[in-house]
């Protein structure tokens, strides 16, 4: 539950000498740019998503990454190959969701 002070509470606590500062560089921004490549095509694409620290590791466990990747080029395989069947997933995470289909 977030809590906002009001303008006379917050009147209150600086004539207490109570300054309340929040340092964005501590906090961290809210969102973030990640970068993917286009199964289709091979074009990078941008996506403006929440910065969290559960959803960093999420969309990085998805192949997702923080610094813009080359194109791929044309017939080049984008991904993790599986050792069983050869299929090609997007990312590690991807591989291992699809690794439980062949148990």
């Amino acid at each position: 539950m977030g809590t906002q002070l009001t303008k006379q509470q917050a009147q209150v606590l600086e004539n207490q000498g109570v300054l309340i500062q929040f340092d964005t560089a501590l906090v961290g921004p809210k969102r973030m740019t990640y970068y993917s490549i286009n199964k289709d095509n091979g074009d990078v694409v941008e996506h403006n998503l929440p910065a969290d620290p559960y959803s960093l590791e999420h969309y990085l466990a998805k192949g997702f990454t923080l610094t813009r990747p080359e194109k791929a080029q044309a017939g080049q395989d984008i991904g993790v190959q599986c050792p069983t069947c050869e299929k090609v997933c997007a990312s590690e995470f991807g591989l291992k969701s699809h690794m439980k289909s062949h148990k």
